[in-house]
């Protein structure tokens, strides 16, 4: 019996005590890399859907669909192009995805935008103003 109790004893110990690295700060949580990516697709997606329903658009099954997918990409994207930087700090990885998601649906917004109106139409200097500039000369 004293050998099963030593043992849970340890067991308390070791959950009370936690490793330490070797500059005596706690040692870093380490998350598995699939759950990880799995957590960066959700709140990515979640955040795309509540920037949809702040944008104001009406809510149709398409917009919704297409609103928790883009976000969810897009926090997919960051997290496996950035994982190996914030290996240590999963949490702030995890914070970048929520605003790619956000940020995700302003960009498609803007995207949509302009195929809607026909493209986009950059004038540097147009011929008129050329011409007035160089009289003002």
């Amino acid at each position: 019996m004293s050998g099963l109790l030593k043992s849970r004893q340890t067991d308390l110990h070791e959950e009370v005590h936690r490793p330490r690295s070797a500059h005596g700060r706690e040692a870093k949580m380490r998350f598995d890399p699939f759950y990880v990516v799995l957590a960066c697709f959700s709140v990515s997606s979640l955040a795309g859907l509540a920037s949809l329903l702040r944008s104001g658009k009406p809510l149709t099954w398409y917009a919704i669909f297409s609103a928790v997918l883009n976000g969810g990409l897009l926090g997919v994207a960051i997290c496996l192009l950035w994982y190996n930087y914030f290996e240590n700090n999963v949490f702030f990885l995890v914070g970048l995805c929520v605003l790619a998601g956000l940020g995700g649906m302003s960009l498609l917004d803007f995207i949509l935008v302009i195929f809607a109106r026909g493209g986009l139409s950059i004038i540097l200097n147009s011929a008129a103003e050329k011409k007035d500039v160089d009289d003002k000369k």
